[in-house]
């Protein structure tokens, strides 16, 4: 709402900006002066007894891309006011306002409004009277819409609505309504004008699991950037949810910080079960949730993420929205500094969940210099950090502690051999020192080197081709093939002695294989030897609108290995990544993996989507990994009308025999400011919301 009323000020400016003149009987009068031009359809006229100049008809003032247009408008060079009246309108480029009447008096810079009525997205404002100077600006009876003055749009009206030109606004009798519903009212309000955006959601329903619920949550601003609220739910087979939320954001000028805090608590009377380690949940459960960005200056950032929760479940149990963001919550903070080719980065990672296993860093100082030119062709690149880790088993609480020093230097220099190849070969050499072993003897340092290649190999091949049923318009095939091998000997050296903190996770895609990109695995580092290939082939036509598109995708990579070990296959798995979009109107993607000895299939994600842009969409996908899970989904969306539209969700567990989730949903639109949700879900299986659900939600898009 406070949008709009800024968005009033501009065209204010118009008119206690520099004065018009003009003289003589003409169709258009210019001032180079002032860079004004007055013109009509009519001769514009000199009143002998008003000393005015009239300009009729289509009268029309224009001024540094403003215009100003009515059916007459009057200026007095010896009274120094002009008027404007009937069906008067200023516009440029977004703004537009309306008003029966202004006047205007140019040695004083003051003009007032008559009857005005003024729109610009996301606001809307009328009022009876406005009037005064750009430093103190009043409007008498002001309505304030969020949005198009429909029924339902949220507005406040108040007696009078003063703007002083430090940016601070007072209100009187100030009101604020859903639709003509009062929801609040103040008899006197002050404050600075940047209100913000505060949020406002609500939902109701009924769980199996929790009972009927009902939840509220909204902020409001504060002036200065800060906006503060709550969130009270209640839940009967559990109690009541509640607590507050603060959200802050930049000053006008840009600078500063912006982030949310919220933190809700309840006392739990339901069944609780147990956490993700087996554990009894306790009655009184929390989370708190802190987000905070900062851009100190134009290299300096710096960026927090805060949760703290009292189980593993809590935000499960009573916000899924919530944990559908964050299933494992983290909390780390870091300071980031960007020079031109280098970054210095101070990062925290702190365990605040200790149902939820994580790697500390109490901190970790890296500096990072990206690759860079260094003449005759040759690029390095340089990583050094400093860390204190540490690693608490969820399980049997047993503590690692490594006190942590490495450094990496890289040097490569590429070689166009031909116009479709290029060869870089490489060198590199990594050194980690160890402050304390496992053994208790005293330090250890690992010293490593690596030599490889990169190499890639481009073609295309164009054919005139055509298919209107499909939109193609031409075939290009583009073919790039990449080879990239690397040599690090005796990376397991020291393994029995080191922390093995940073270690490998399962993961089904390909490893990292570069001694400069092993980080995340830096302390279970195995010898490598290995030559991986890749295929990436890309079939486009020319897009009706504007350049190209992708009609197919099929890219192949996996590894040789030459290890003398034998517990190490020698080929990895083949990886295949496959996504086929023939028409705009269908999709299909295949992701694989299978195992080169038994071509057995280990793993298969696959999406077939048939997409009709303005109506409806219908997925089905597949989830298989060899033997863990083989699932199902199919998800389904129709747009009824511009208000109503239905989403629709299955999820089916093949290897429990199962139907996990089925969801019906219905979504509704009302005048781009309320969405409304209608929703029913079915839940089985081996999970906590086992049962069914039945919800209707409500969340205001304006804010």
């Amino acid at each position: 709402m406070v949008r709009a009323l800024k968005s009033l000020l501009p065209a204010f400016a118009l008119l206690l900006g520099s004065p018009f003149v003009g003289s003589g009987l003409h169709a258009a009068v210019e001032s180079p002066e002032t860079g004004i031009e007055l013109t009509s359809e009519a001769p514009i006229e000199y009143d002998d007894r008003t000393g005015q100049m009239v300009a009729r008809q289509n009268a029309r003032l224009s001024y540094d891309g403003w215009l100003l247009v009515a059916d007459e408008i009057r200026y007095s060079q010896t009274g120094g006011r002009a008027e404007a009246s009937g069906h008067v309108v200023i516009m440029k480029e977004n703004y537009r306002l309306l008003a029966d009447k202004v006047e205007y008096w140019p040695k004083e810079k003051r003009a007032e409004l008559t009857r005005f009525r003024l729109g610009q997205p996301p606001g809307y404002v009328a009022g009876d009277r406005a009037g005064g100077t750009v430093d103190d600006l009043t409007t008498e009876n002001p309505v304030i819409f969020y949005g198009e003055p429909a029924t339902l749009a949220p507005r406040a009206t108040a007696d009078a609505l003063h703007y002083f030109g430090d940016r601070r606004i007072k209100a009187d009798r100030l009101v604020v309504r859903l639709g003509n519903v009062p929801v609040f009212f103040a008899p006197g309000v002050s404050g600075d004008i940047d209100f913000g955006e505060p949020y406002l959601e609500g939902y109701a329903g009924y769980s199996s699991y929790l009972g009927a619920f009902a939840g509220f949550g909204m902020t409001v601003g504060l002036g200065s950037g800060l906006d503060v609220g709550g969130f009270l739910g209640y839940f009967s087979e559990r109690g009541i949810l509640w607590g507050p939320i603060l959200r802050y954001r930049p000053g006008n000028d840009g600078n500063g910080a912006a982030g949310v805090f919220r933190f809700n608590t309840i006392h739990d009377t339901g069944e609780r079960g147990t956490d993700v380690l087996g554990d009894p949940i306790d009655t009184d459960r929390y989370f708190l949730a802190w987000e905070h960005y900062q851009d100190v200056n134009d290299r300096l950032s710096l960026t927090a993420l805060v949760n703290a929760w009292s189980d593993s479940e809590v935000t499960r149990d009573f916000r899924p929205s919530l944990f559908d963001q964050s299933q494992q919550p983290d909390t780390y903070v870091e300071a980031a500094y960007r020079g031109s080719n280098y970054q210095v980065s101070l990062f925290g990672r702190y365990q605040a969940n200790e149902f939820f296993a994580m790697t500390e860093r109490l901190p970790e100082v890296r500096f990072d210099l990206m690759p860079t030119a260094i003449g005759h062709g040759f690029v390095h690149e340089l990583q050094l950090s400093a860390a204190r880790l540490e690693y608490t088993d969820v399980s049997d609480q047993t503590r690692l502690q490594s006190d942590r020093f490495d450094a990496y230097y890289g040097l490569s220099r590429a070689m166009r051999l031909q116009p479709w190849m290029t060869f870089t070969p490489l060198v590199g050499g990594r050194a980690t020192h160890y402050e304390k072993t496992v053994d208790g003897s005293d330090s250890y340092t690992r010293w490593l080197g690596e030599i490889g290649f990169d190499a890639s190999i481009k073609s295309f091949a164009d054919f005139d081709f055509k298919e209107p049923i499909w939109e193609i318009n031409g075939l290009r095939h583009l073919i790039n093939t990449t080879l990239q091998y690397r040599y690090i000997p005796d990376a397991e050296k020291g393994r029995s002695i080191i922390p093995v903190i940073d270690r490998n996770v399962f993961s089904t895609a390909l490893p990292p294989l570069s001694l400069s990109e092993i980080r995340p695995t830096l302390d279970d580092l195995s010898d490598t030897n290995t030559l991986r290939i890749g295929f990436d082939n890309t079939i486009q036509t020319r897009s009706r609108d504007y350049g190209s598109r992708d009609l197919f995708r099929l890219y192949l990579a996996g590894d040789i290995r030459f290890n003398d070990d034998p517990a190490v296959d020698d080929p990895s798995s083949i990886y295949t990544l496959f996504d086929f979009t023939p028409a705009p109107w269908l999709r299909a993607r295949f992701y694989t993996r299978i195992n080169p000895d038994t071509w057995e299939l280990d793993e298969l994600n696959t999406e077939l989507a048939l997409i009709d842009q303005e109506y409806w969409q219908l997925s089905v996908g597949t989830d298989f990994l060899k033997g863990e899970f083989q699932q199902y989904t199919m998800d389904g969306r129709f747009r009824v009308n511009e208000t109503f539209a239905i989403n629709a969700r299955l999820h089916y567990d093949a290897k429990t025999s199962i139907l996990n989730e089925a969801s019906i949903r219905i979504a509704q639109n009302i005048h781009n400011l309320w969405e409304i949700e209608y929703g029913i879900t079915f839940y089985d299986g081996p999970r906590r919301e086992t049962g069914n659900r039945l919800e209707f939600g409500i969340r205001f898009l304006g804010f």
